[in-house]
């Protein structure tokens, strides 16, 4: 079965929820376009970036993980380095797990593979807050 941007989106949050992942933030783990306007929470957006048809569809999955800035000294807003460090280390713990099938819940037909960048953090500073992203390549064998 072909799968269009929308299933790999959904089959991406169903392995977060079924690791620790979901558990290691404040909010809720939401397809792109799906997060709640303002929200303060700590949530997670899984978004299809491309992808190619075909017998092996290809393509790269990015998941954002949004954390609030925090007041520093009561001042002005900066990044939360502390909760951002612990969101990273997970994601990590969660790229080593899907891409080597130990996740409980793997997706058959799915292989994931390092889209080559560093798991890393970036300011957001309209709605003051900053998001750690992990881009995943995946294939998808339709047959």
């Amino acid at each position: 079965m072909r799968k269009v941007a929308e299933n790999v989106e959904a089959d991406v949050i169903a392995l977060i929820n079924a690791g620790t992942l979901d558990t290691t933030i404040t909010g809720g783990v939401y397809a792109s376009g799906q997060r709640p306007f303002n929200s303060k929470a700590e949530d997670i957006v899984v978004s299809f970036l491309t992808g190619l048809d075909g017998q092996k569809q290809v393509g790269i999955v990015n998941i954002n993980a949004y954390v609030p800035d925090i007041l520093s000294a009561g001042k002005r807003l900066v990044k939360n380095t502390a909760r951002c460090a612990v969101i990273a280390n997970e994601l990590n713990v969660f790229k080593k797990l899907i891409m080597t099938s130990n996740l409980a819940l793997s997706r058959s037909g799915y292989k994931f593979l390092p889209d080559g960048d560093m798991i890393q953090t970036f300011e957001e500073p309209e709605i003051n807050q900053h998001f750690v992203n992990l881009r995943l390549k995946f294939e998808y064998l339709t047959v």
